[in-house]
């Protein structure tokens, strides 16, 4: 997810004074409208014309001072990324059930009769009673992240500095929220559905999943894999066909790289994130029917203006709870 701070209002704190959120703006140092609506990308303010930009740049070359031209630059050129993107990869997993603030997040338990009658010789049906319904009902855990931005990387960072940071949050969320969701993943499996794999993954690994999974009732569908990993795969053969064709055409490979998922082997939805740990593969049903994600309302936000340190901070924070109601469709394979 993506956060996005609607009351982040900043201007530049330099010499140059500004008299509304507008003049600001223009001036390519507004990084977001109390509306949320004024967004602005390098020096460029979302609707803003041309016309305005040029005069906004004309003006910044013609005058001397240096923090107007410092901010200029810093808005228009974007920082060498050295921190890779968190890809968040137990969504997956899981279907989305959100529930309101004061909503019962309660969920039925399912509970199998396991046998059934037959008709009697005198054509009396033979009913089954139904026992009393169990619930569950998952905890929920608060997660939150923040931003905490000084005055003075505000007198020169621009939007394209401030929105890496911003990302950098979102990416301090989702890697918490993978640590839940994998949590309630391990605590879900069952002996014998954790499968070993020495050296590297193994066909005869994958092939075990699938035929277990599939003489249970429950075959896999889909994988979370990392994506160094997926390229242990490049030896497999499905009979007399690579097993992994769609990686060097010109098609398909380029689907799998911009999407990160591609259908493979065995039929299998192949997840690829470089987040997945390298050591491990995660394999299930359809989200539906291994458990579920619940919110409690939608992520809140909150600001304030520490005037005393001199920075700017902004937290968002959520409640989420996740269930895993069918074990017998989750599945690891470790990498030893």
């Amino acid at each position: 997810m993506e956060l996005n701070f609607s009351n982040l209002v900043v201007a530049s704190r330099g010499r140059k004074a500004f008299p509304n959120v507008t003049d600001a703006a223009q001036a390519g140092l507004i990084l977001a409208g109390q509306d949320g609506t004024n967004l602005v990308e390098g020096s460029a303010q979302y609707g803003t014309t041309i016309d305005s930009i040029q005069a906004m740049m004309r003006e910044i070359g013609n005058t001397q001072d240096v923090d107007m031209h410092t901010a200029l630059g810093a808005a228009v050129r974007e920082p060498i990324r050295t921190l890779a993107r968190y890809k968040a990869w137990t969504q997956i997993f899981f279907a989305e059930d959100p529930r309101g603030p004061a909503d019962d997040n309660r969920i039925p338990v399912d509970q199998p009769i396991g046998k059934a009658y037959a008709t009697s010789p005198e054509g009396r049906p033979q009913l089954v009673r139904l026992g009393a319904q169990q619930w569950v009902r998952p905890t929920f855990s608060m997660l939150s992240t923040g931003l905490e931005v000084p005055w003075g990387i505000l007198k020169t960072a621009g939007w394209a500095v401030l929105s890496r940071r911003m990302e950098e949050s979102s990416d301090d969320l989702a890697r918490k929220m993978d640590t839940k969701a994998k949590t309630a993943l391990v605590a879900a499996l069952l002996a014998g559905q954790t499968v070993s794999s020495s050296g590297s993954l193994l066909k005869s690994a994958v092939d075990y999943v699938i035929k277990q999974s599939t003489m249970q009732g429950f075959p896999v569908v889909q994988a979370a894999i990392n994506t160094a990993r997926m390229m242990d795969m490049t030896g497999w053969t499905n009979g007399s066909t690579s097993a992994l064709p769609y990686i060097w055409g010109p098609d398909k490979g380029d689907e799998l790289f911009r999407n990160l998922f591609a259908q493979g082997y065995g039929n299998i939805n192949w997840f690829l994130s470089h987040s997945v740990p390298y050591t491990e593969v995660w394999l299930s049903g359809a989200p539906a029917e291994v458990g579920y994600h619940q919110t409690h309302g939608a992520p809140q936000s909150a600001s304030q203006v520490d005037v005393m340190r001199m920075v700017d901070q902004h937290i968002t924070y959520q409640d989420d709870a996740w269930y895993v109601g069918n074990a017998y469709n989750v599945w690891k394979i470790e990498i030893t």
